[in-house]
């Protein structure tokens, strides 16, 4: 069965429901998978499986090159929706320090491949993610199977070569898909002429007539302005007390704490913020709350604060 129908077929078995067991996963979809690839499941030498990684762990799948039985691929299986961020840390844990080029983390329908020695966090270091439901198996799936894990173009480290290219490429897309608020950003600022020009030729051409180049400035400022979003005060930006050096930590603390809550929540006299222990009275005359219930409505969780009408009406409630 060559590749394309090995890709089929998993995919049927896939969207049959049956495949409820991580071991079912591996007999149905991974291992006639890396057969169709080349791999010989029955040779020792090349494929290992639960392959040990000390002190206390084991890989599903070590695919090796050479008689020396070198790990060029490690292959963590899990069961259907199993695929998420501590299966990616457990697939690196047993990676760590040992040389794999290759990291698979797959429940049969998706495949995420790593680059182990690459630089970042493990995510940084994923070069491709396949879902054999929603891409196209001709198309995608199978010309990348046969590029980067295809026995011959692992062996020979082809297929390393060109995951490491196709990383940085991302990457760089990456870098470059960052940067453009901050480049949108600069150009409305300096009201950029070739941006101006830009805008006043398509203003003609729907309009019939050019606008202005100080009219299109006066508007890419004020879009600038809409744009921007407002500044929250820090605190680290208020002067410290003259007598600063002679407080405790615990007064520096609470004097910081104070200035935080200050630049998060706006002062407001109609508003209540209190946070006394025992009974509270809300207002004049309006009754009052338990400490457990003002809490409620002022405990920095909710980020609710009542005003003196909303809280008379809450004392009212039994």
């Amino acid at each position: 069965m060559n590749l394309e129908q090995s890709l089929q077929l998993a995919v049927q078995n896939i969207r049959s429901g049956r495949l409820t067991q991580e071991a079912q996963v591996k007999q149905s979809v991974i291992v006639p998978l890396l057969r169709a690839l080349d791999w010989d499941e029955t040779d020792p030498s090349e494929f290992i499986t639960e392959y040990p990684v000390p002190p206390d762990g084991w890989v599903d799948y070590a695919l090796c090159g050479g008689s020396t039985q070198t790990p060029l691929v490690f292959i963590e299986a899990k069961r259907l929706g199993n695929v998420d961020y501590r299966a990616e840390g457990q697939l690196f844990g047993y990676a760590v320090n040992r040389g794999v080029p290759f990291l698979i983390l797959t429940d049969g329908n998706v495949w995420d491949f790593y680059l182990s020695m690459a630089p970042g966090e493990p995510s940084q270091r994923r070069f491709k993610h396949l879902d054999l439901e929603r891409d196209d198996l001709d198309t995608d799936c199978a010309p990348f199977f046969e590029q980067y894990l295809h026995k011959n173009r692992v062996i020979s480290l082809d297929a390393r070569m060109e995951a490491e290219r196709l990383l940085q490429t991302d990457l760089q897309k990456s870098t470059a898909r960052k940067a453009i608020p901050g480049v949108w950003q600069t150009l409305l600022g300096t009201q950029d002429t070739n941006l101006c020009k830009l805008i006043e030729d398509a203003v003609e051409t729907k309009c019939g007539t050019r606008p202005e180049t100080h009219e299109v400035t006066a508007f890419l400022r004020q879009f600038l302005v809409s744009s921007t979003p407002p500044s929250r005060p820090s605190a680290s930006t208020t002067s410290t007390p003259a007598d600063w050096d002679t407080w405790t930590p615990g007064r520096k603390a609470a004097w910081t704490r104070k200035i935080r809550q200050q630049a998060t929540v706006p002062a407001n006299s109609g508003e209540v913020s209190r946070r006394s222990k025992g009974t509270a009275k809300i207002g004049l005359n309006t009754g009052s709350q338990s400490y457990s219930q003002k809490r409620r409505w002022t405990h920095p969780k909710h980020s609710q604060i009542l005003t003196l009408n909303e809280a008379y009406e809450i004392a009212k409630t039994p």
